[in-house]
């Protein structure tokens, strides 16, 4: 389990920002309007992900601390 959550936390998440710094520095050296384009494309999809990513961790850790408030009770009933 442990595993899971840090291939979760980690892996995901800086796989996301180390491509998302990429795409910004693509733009920056970007000579023309299409390249700006392509990176910006890239940039906003990007931005998504991470977006998408972090609303998937919310909502897990959400879940495991709703779990974590009923163990006590399940094993007390």
């Amino acid at each position: 389990m442990l595993a899971i959550l840090k291939w979760l936390t980690g892996g995901v998440i800086e796989n996301v920002t180390d491509k998302l710094a990429n795409a910004y520095e693509a733009k920056l050296k970007a000579e023309t309007d299409s390249e700006k384009l392509q990176a910006d494309i890239t940039i906003s999809q990007l931005e998504a992900r991470q977006r998408y990513v972090h609303s998937l961790l919310s909502q897990l850790s959400s879940m495991y601390g709703r779990l974590s408030y009923m163990t006590p009770y399940c094993n007390w009933v």
